[in-house]
């Protein structure tokens, strides 16, 4: 849709967004103008063909067929990367520029080749989760699912850098994982055995591997980069369907931290500093958060936003049910400490009938 914007489009685009573009093209026509400008609604790419870079192909067919026409920039308005009820616009370089009404924007949007664990997010990543690399979290973690494995194979999903993987295969248990994020992968590839660990690009909640597993896991909080319930449940279901009779599903994921809110609030702040913040916002109505993070580098501010989709234990139960799953067990953490209501995290453990 052509429309008038006089601005610089690399600084701003309009902030009453799809709607102000909207009536913006309708006074254009109605006046004769030839807009300056050219916007999309959103890209839509089906299930099976996600994470093979079709969204940048179409993004940078339509900006160079916007130029070829005399428009000097494309907006592109997508409420998937956003909170229920908001809509953001962005340049197909992936910066957001405005937004409507709602939660704040989600920073960078992502990435179709990465995600949102691009070269940056990866470059960084092993060195920004520390607390998780601690050998004493490392070997818990291992312990608990070479035990599920009892010599069979194991499944990782989301398996970006080899955080569990590598010690994992070390024990003897032949993993595979899968991930979208290539820039992540390159990192397990990097690290003594990365090369010998299988890994199919894609998106795990819906991406196939041959054969079947004694386990399927999903570590670190992982589950919740699935932004939509539907996503999520697929993710069930395709565990499932990679599970042998008998296999185990295990889900590491934090407990929903709405306790801390102030009232009237969605904002829970979780690290403070001279130099960096960090901070979640929570929308309760639809279950989408996010994770901002503001840092001040060499006197300049740059900010960084992931989105998430939280989700409750018992959700969780009937996700694994609709995958035909059935819970075995549920802890605090992986040393089994017992999952109270005042756990902050929980490791659950689903199983598949054994006949």
């Amino acid at each position: 849709m052509p429309f008038t914007w006089e601005g610089d489009p690399a600084e701003s685009l309009p902030a009453g967004g799809w709607d102000q573009v909207i009536l913006t093209a309708a006074l254009d026509r109605r006046e004769g103008r030839r807009g300056t400008m050219v916007s999309a609604l959103e890209i839509s790419i089906r299930a099976d063909l996600k994470g093979k870079g079709l969204s940048s192909i179409m993004l940078a067919a339509m900006r160079r067929n916007a130029a070829d026409q005399g428009y000097k920039d494309q907006a592109l308005w997508r409420a998937c990367h956003g909170p229920a009820g908001s809509t953001s616009a962005c340049r197909d370089d992936g910066e957001i520029h405005v937004r409507s009404a709602g939660l704040p924007p989600y920073g960078p949007t992502m990435d179709d080749q990465d995600g949102f664990f691009g070269e940056r997010v990866a470059a960084a990543y092993d060195e920004s989760s520390a607390d998780m690399f601690e050998p004493g979290v490392v070997d818990a973690t291992v312990g608990f699912l070479a035990g599920l494995a009892d010599g069979g194979r194991a499944l990782e999903l989301g398996i970006g850098t080899g955080r569990i993987a590598l010690p994992l295969a070390r024990r003897g248990v032949p993993v595979h994982g899968i991930d979208l994020s290539r820039a992540m992968v390159s990192r397990l590839r990097a690290k003594p055995g990365g090369d010998s660990i299988g890994v199919t690009i894609g998106d795990f909640a819906t991406t196939r591997v041959d054969g079947t597993f004694s386990v399927v896991y999903l570590l670190f909080n992982t589950i919740m980069n699935l932004t939509t319930q539907a996503e999520q449940v697929a993710c069930f279901r395709n565990a499932a369907a990679h599970l042998e009779p008998g296999g185990c599903f295990v889900v590491e994921v934090v407990i929903p931290e709405l306790r801390r809110l102030p009232a009237g609030q969605n904002v829970v702040p979780f690290h403070v500093s001279p130099t960096r913040w960090a901070f979640d916002i929570y929308d309760v109505a639809t279950q989408a958060t996010s994770s901002n993070y503001v840092e001040v580098v060499d006197g300049r501010g740059e900010y960084r936003s992931i989105p998430f989709r939280y989700v409750w234990p018992s959700e969780l139960d009937l996700m694994a049910q609709l995958a035909g799953l059935h819970l075995r067990e549920r802890w605090d953490g992986w040393t089994r400490d017992a999952f109270t209501s005042e756990s902050r995290q929980h490791v659950s453990v689903w199983q598949k009938p054994a006949g």
